[in-house]
Formats: C-alpha cells, sequence, structure tokens
C-alpha cells in the first residue's frame, strides 16, 4: 500500500514540475551557478540567480565544474527524469560568466 501511495506522490510531483516551467525564460539568457548533486548517482545542475533549478539534459563536458558560474539559453523539454530536480532543458548557448 505505501509503495502505492510514493508512486502516486511522485507522479503528482512530476506533474506539478512539469507546469511550473517558464515558458517565457526560453530563448533569454539565464545566469548561474554549475552543482554537483551526488544523490540519484550523481549530476549536473545549474542553480540560476533567481534560484530557479535547471536540469540539463546536454550540458557539454567543459561545463561539469562545481560552483563554475556560467550564462546560458535554453529549452525547456517536458520529459522526466531519473533525479526528478528543477526544470529539464536543453542548452542551446552557453558560456563562462
Amino acid at each position: 500500500m505505501m509503495k502505492y501511495l510514493f508512486l502516486v506522490l511522485g507522479l503528482a510531483f512530476l506533474f506539478v514540475c512539469s507546469h511550473r516551467i517558464d515558458h517565457n525564460a526560453s530563448g533569454k539568457y539565464v545566469t548561474g551557478t554549475i552543482k554537483y548533486l551526488e544523490f540519484e548517482g550523481g549530476f549536473y545542475g545549474i542553480v540560476a540567480d533567481d534560484s530557479t533549478y535547471y536540469q540539463p539534459l546536454n550540458l557539454p563536458d567543459n561545463y561539469k565544474k562545481d560552483g563554475m558560474r556560467v550564462r546560458f539559453r535554453f529549452e525547456p523539454r517536458d520529459v522526466p527524469t531519473f533525479q526528478m530536480w528543477g526544470v529539464t532543458v536543453e542548452i542551446l548557448k552557453i558560456e563562462k560568466e
């Protein structure tokens, strides 16, 4: 029974997160900091200056450095991930700040 409760709560969480995407931010430059997160096998995310969490699907290897400041453009992707952290995005352009 608890297994089903966690499944339902997880799906509800995904639904809420996927509908909080700021589609207006798409195509605009956003600044933030690369963050390495150790849970769920470890992955890199970006914490924007406005505290929005982004999980890039295609972060280039040379940007996978915890604490690196970046400026980037993205396209939101409605793709659930194993980590379920932040807004899933495809990086269109990224540069060091």
